[in-house]
């Protein structure tokens, strides 16, 4: 299966003899086109008109009803926790397998983390286990919930859309409502992923979507934060310019506030991206067509797949961790870039937190995952 799958991969992104990436950005004219534009206007920073085209074009693709941009996906779920209100002495629940990010932003406020387990399903967030767990450690009060034994608010839920895949964000949307427990999706994957018609990230009162430069499209570095009301557009928008009350000359700062906005540089890059984005999310469909066709045929390993989603990722479960582990140096020998998922946030040892359950699906997943390549650059498929 190892020499098979070499032979197909390399097959599938022929021109990238010397490496073949996970993932890289494509890029044409246009970046070029609306970056020669933005230099030319010199508004290189936190203005410019290319800001204000990106999130409102981001607003009507997701319709959402407010979206705001920012320097990175971290900075994105940062400022839509302060948003929710979270505090240091709040609880925040999201799942044990995700990328870091999400569990430093929930740190730099300051919260209690809380670890659930993910589903086999969609890999997201498993909807029982956040049942059981407010269930029996928690306890509903008029205005919010409360973990037993302290007055302290869960303060937010924090599922996350899995390599782009939907989590069954219905189902966790119905608990929280019920729980009074705010959602901030982490939606840094999944620009272009549906749920029955909606999409990703506006099922929350908050989501954050990245723009790095390894997502289905890309600013350089930047971030979104979808939002629904006006209130919290603005809230956001005043913390990610250091809280500056707006005056023309006076340096006066109401709160602690972040140099988080989005540069209208990346603004530049990011519009030219985005206005490509239905191109990409054809041509990935067709790359994980490609990859599901192939690896039908072996019955020892499982295709990763969701439904409605971008195809950011496509990736592979195999039987264990030394199978997982023997596939990885067989590719990386012929430098193919492939890899597992995360560490578990519960055992990095840097957030501290809690852990609810064994972790069964999320221990699973850790130990059997390989993510293969999945860019667009070289690949034989347009």
């Amino acid at each position: 299966m190892i020499d098979e799958s070499i032979i197909f991969i390399k097959d599938l992104y022929p021109i990238n003899d010397n490496f073949i990436p996970l993932h890289e950005a494509n890029l044409s004219f246009k970046e070029k086109s609306y970056l020669t534009e933005a230099l030319e206007s010199n508004n290189l920073s936190t203005r410019g008109y290319f800001i204000e085209r990106l999130e409102q074009s981001v607003q009507q693709y997701t319709k959402s009803n407010y979206v705001i941009g920012v320097n990175s996906g971290t900075s994105a779920l940062h400022l839509a926790l302060l948003a929710c209100g979270v505090t240091s002495s709040e609880y925040v629940l999201l799942p044990s397998l995700t990328f870091v990010a999400t569990s430093n932003a929930i740190a730099y406020t300051g919260a209690n983390q809380i670890f659930l387990d993910i589903e086999k399903k969609s890999y997201g967030l498993d909807p029982d286990e956040l049942i059981k767990f407010l269930e029996t450690n928690c306890q509903k009060t008029i205005d919010h919930t409360v973990k037993k034994g302290t007055k302290n608010r869960i303060g937010a839920c924090v599922p996350v859309h899995t390599l782009g895949i939907p989590c069954q964000i219905e189902r966790i949307k119905e608990i929280c409502a019920y729980y009074k427990i705010p959602i901030v999706e982490d939606a840094a994957e999944s620009l272009g992923s549906h749920v029955n018609g909606k999409h990703t990230g506006t099922y929350g009162e908050f989501a954050a979507i990245s723009l790095n430069g390894n997502k289905i499209i890309t600013s350089g570095a930047g971030g979104l934060i979808l939002c629904k009301s006006k209130n919290d557009q603005e809230l956001i928008r005043h913390l990610s310019l250091t809280s500056k009350i707006p005056h023309p000359w006076e340096y006066e700062h109401d709160r602690i506030g972040f140099n988080y906005k989005m540069p209208n540089l990346n603004a530049a890059v990011g519009l030219a991206q985005f206005e490509r984005l239905d191109e990409f999310l054809r041509i990935k469909r067709k790359i994980a067509e490609t990859y599901h066709l192939f690896f039908s045929k072996f019955n020892e390993i499982m295709m990763i797949e969701g439904n409605n989603w971008n195809n950011w990722l496509n990736a592979l479960v195999l039987k264990d961790k030394n199978e997982r582990n023997r596939f990885l140096n067989a590719l990386h020998q012929e430098k193919i870039d492939a890899r597992p998922l995360w560490k578990l946030m519960s055992k990095l040892n840097i957030h501290g937190g809690e852990t609810f359950g064994d972790l069964p699906n999320s221990t699973w997943l850790q130990d059997s995952v390989v993510t293969l390549p999945s860019g667009i650059n070289g690949c034989r498929i347009k």
